[in-house]
């Protein structure tokens, strides 16, 4: 009774598997090989689901299915070719975009990415003239937004951005801790949407003479540094979602939650900026941009903000959530994590860099009614998690290898 009673108050623990035998292995392989050719989500975790009567794996499977599943990533679906002009490959969210890939990327070579949303009425080749290059060592992307008339800022928008993320993914060797988003106008709004509901993704942003109104952007931002102005005589974009955003940053945010790396410029009248930008030194484009260039991402912060908002949008750093709502806010001390806010289902994603596998990790739930342990013991490893993980962001700082549940 006692060994019973301890182990109920330890929680699950890993005791050791003998990993997969050489059979299994192979079905294990022609089921991931299936799903990394597959673009339909609901498919792919259809196809996920047959992975479950195989999810033992040792810590020597997880290793190679670890280089598999990379493998497999990049030459599963079709990869970019041609010349720019370009259209994303993805049947759902295609469009066109103009890029530069400069030659040491076609060479092989690590390189990080800028992504640059045009304004209403604009194009990806009049934002790639206006805005040039923000350094000739980084892939250049300039995509026209597919549906006017909800810009940026809708799925439609959202996902032509990431599709397109994710085919340079496959085609390039993209450094995911260097990836830049800016934009102006109705970019500037969808740079602080995208932006915001996948902060995870990004090393740095602009938002321009632009806005934001939705659920689900802005505590987000808690990690990702993001430097917004806006003018006081713009007719066009009045600057009230901004100052909105950044008063809640400031009197909420900032001191709950800590983080929030954020600036906000707002030009007086006598400055004549309007619509356009500034040209002031140290306030041009050439300084956001040498600004924004600074900055590299985090891909595991001790410390995650999170309001999910989006239904496709499941993994945000190291969290995981199919139907969360609210804010929510994750600190982690080794191999402790302490949860606080937001609803639904949360699970926490563990790889061997975020915190020491061998020993047992700890999570701690804050409510009204105060704090309790939800989790103490030796997160088991599962094929299932790491090819899930892998297939959605093909980034090898946030490939993961076990999830604790947290509710």
């Amino acid at each position: 009774m006692i060994l019973a009673l301890s182990l109920l108050l330890l929680g699950p623990v890993d005791t050791g598997t003998t990993g997969l035998t050489s059979s299994e292995k192979s079905k294990a392989t022609r089921i991931i090989t299936r799903y990394f050719k597959e673009w339909d989500p609901k498919k792919r975790a259809e196809i996920l689901a047959e992975l479950e009567p195989l999810d033992h794996p040792s810590a020597a499977d997880v290793r190679s299915f670890t280089k598999a599943c990379f493998k497999l990533a990049r030459t599963g679906l079709p990869r970019q070719k041609g010349k720019s002009p370009f259209t994303c490959l993805h049947p759902d969210y295609g469009g066109p975009y103009v890029m530069r890939v400069p030659s040491r990327a076609k060479g092989g070579a690590k390189t990080g990415v800028f992504i640059s949303l045009h304004g209403s009425g604009g194009s990806g080749p009049g934002t790639e003239r206006h805005f040039g290059a923000p350094d000739s060592k980084l892939i250049c992307v300039y995509p026209t937004v597919t549906e006017r008339r909800t810009g940026w800022t809708q799925p439609q928008g959202e996902r032509f951005v990431t599709a397109i993320l994710d085919e340079l993914k496959r085609t390039y060797r993209v450094d995911t801790n260097r990836v830049y988003l800016a934009g102006h106008s109705m970019g500037g709004y969808g740079t602080w949407s995208v932006g915001g509901k996948h902060a995870d993704l990004f090393a740095a942003a602009a938002p321009m003479a632009g806005g934001v109104y939705e659920r689900g952007v802005v505590p987000n931002f808690r990690n990702l540094p993001l430097r917004v102005y806006n003018a006081e005589d713009d007719r066009v974009v009045k600057p009230s979602s901004s100052i909105r955003a950044f008063e809640r940053i400031d009197q909420e945010l900032r001191p709950r939650h800590g983080g929030y790396p954020a600036t906000f410029n707002l030009y007086p009248p006598k400055d004549r900026i309007g619509h356009g930008f500034p040209k002031k030194r140290g306030h041009d484009i050439r300084s956001i941009f040498a600004w924004m260039l600074k900055h590299t991402r985090d891909p595991r912060p001790e410390r995650v903000v999170w309001e999910p908002s989006l239904s496709w949008k499941r993994h945000f750093y190291w969290l995981f959530s199919e139907r969360g709502s609210g804010v929510i806010d994750v600190r982690r001390d080794g191999n402790t994590f302490t949860v606080s806010g937001g609803r639904g289902d949360l699970w926490i994603q563990l790889d061997k860099t975020l915190c020491d596998l061998k020993k047992p990790v700890v999570v701690r739930l804050v409510t009204r009614d105060g704090e309790r342990e939800v989790f103490r013991g030796l997160p088991k490893l599962s094929l299932r998690v790491l090819v899930e993980s892998v297939g959605v962001r093909n980034d090898p700082e946030m490939a993961y290898v076990a999830r604790v549940r947290v509710r």
